[in-house]
């Protein structure tokens, strides 16, 4: 067990980490037809809940069935990215699991059932030998090919630099231009509740506690990405380019703060 909880410590630390590099995250969430709202966990107010990256929290699952591909899903071809908080107890059951994002009902249906069975190892932090809670995101990709419906867990590929990637500034008439002709990526790193109100027309939208995990299934690494820091605090696009240039992103822009 003493190996498990180190595996799992070390998982949080590169979280604190990475999170620390990218400063102070929004952890207020709203669902876009599922679910409520998430407060901020214990960890963050100084209390006994540790919060960890998503490709940490898999490390620190001993136990995660997938869901089942619902057929009624596959039928009408719902298939997409499903995003689900989980908060775990310091005996590594699941205590809560809200369904962030998902195709459809249906699937935001299978995805917490199946969460809500997984296991974890237990978290001691460094120098101590009590468990803590541990809290964070899972993601996963609901996918038909030739008919049938695959679930998949997306592979943690590893950021390979701790430095923000180099990226060009741009203002809105450039960002128009390059729109226009179909050059671009733009990229919304909002959390799910102002992106209700202020999200672009067009643009892809992934949270950026989610962005390490996803972005390697759905930004093309080949293709320009502007990230949209026109109403963002600095520290969240600086994070946003650490991660993205650890990930091997290279063709990267920042849309000027207005």
């Amino acid at each position: 067990m003493q190996s498990n909880r180190s595996r799992c410590a070390r998982a949080h630390v590169a979280a604190v980490v990475v999170l620390s590099m990218i400063g102070s995250l929004t952890t207020t969430q709203r669902t876009g037809g599922f679910a409520g709202r998430l407060e901020p966990s214990e960890a963050q107010a100084g209390g006994q809940r540790a919060h960890m990256r998503p490709a940490g929290l898999l490390r620190c699952a001993r136990l995660k069935p997938l869901p089942d591909y619902p057929p009624g899903a596959v039928a009408r071809a719902e298939q997409g990215v499903a995003v689900a908080y989980v908060a775990v107890g310091t005996n590594g059951r699941v205590e809560e699991v809200r369904v962030l994002q998902a195709p459809s009902g249906e699937i935001a249906a299978a995805v917490e059932a199946a969460v809500r069975r997984w296991e974890f190892d237990q978290m001691a932090p460094q120098g101590s030998p009590n468990p803590v809670r541990i809290d964070g995101k899972v993601v996963l990709y609901f996918e038909i090919q030739n008919g049938r419906g695959h679930v998949v867990l997306p592979v943690d590929e590893g950021m390979t630099t701790a430095a923000p990637a180099e990226a060009k500034e741009i203002d809105e008439r450039e960002l128009s231009q390059l729109l226009a002709r179909g050059q671009v990526t733009l990229l919304s790193i909002r959390d799910r509740e102002r992106k209700a109100t202020t999200e672009r027309a067009g643009s892809v939208h992934i949270p950026l506690d989610e962005l390490e995990s996803r972005a390697p299934r759905e930004l093309d690494r080949g293709r320009h990405i502007v990230v949209d820091c026109g109403q963002e605090p600095a520290g969240l696009c600086r994070g946003a380019l650490i991660i993205l240039g650890g990930l091997g992103y290279t063709r990267l822009s920042v849309l000027k703060r207005r």
